[in-house]
């Protein structure tokens, strides 16, 4: 889920590493971005390969720009509900129009706690 506030780094690592494994792999590899602060306002699919190319950071709605219009700043300890909103709510609606009911797996990478020096 492409929420436009990953560390530089996170791209530069997933450029150069995790994409051509995703790619040698054959590795369905979906990036979702949200439309707008409202679920109404819809997903855009970035990217829906098993060759990707890229890792799409951002998409037209940011988590910054979501942030702005509510007026409030990223939840950074206990439950992270902004997380929930950007990546989860995304994630649960793109599942839901491909799976239905059916059996799936999903795969996340680990979220790193601190950034590169």
């Amino acid at each position: 889920m492409a929420t436009g506030s990953e560390w530089p780094e996170t791209r530069l690592l997933a450029d150069e590493f995790m994409i051509p494994l995703l790619r040698k792999s054959g590795v369905r590899f979906v990036q979702l971005a949200r439309n707008g602060h409202l679920q109404a306002d819809g997903v855009t699919i970035l990217d829906d390969s098993r060759q990707p190319e890229q890792l799409f950071a951002r998409g037209s709605w940011t988590l910054w720009d979501d942030q702005e219009s509510v007026g409030t700043v990223p939840q950074v300890a206990g439950t992270r509900k902004c997380s929930l909103w950007a990546k989860g709510d995304v994630g649960d609606w793109w599942l839901k129009q491909v799976f239905g009911g059916r059996p799936f797996r999903q795969m996340t990478l680990p979220r790193r706690r601190q950034p590169l020096p």
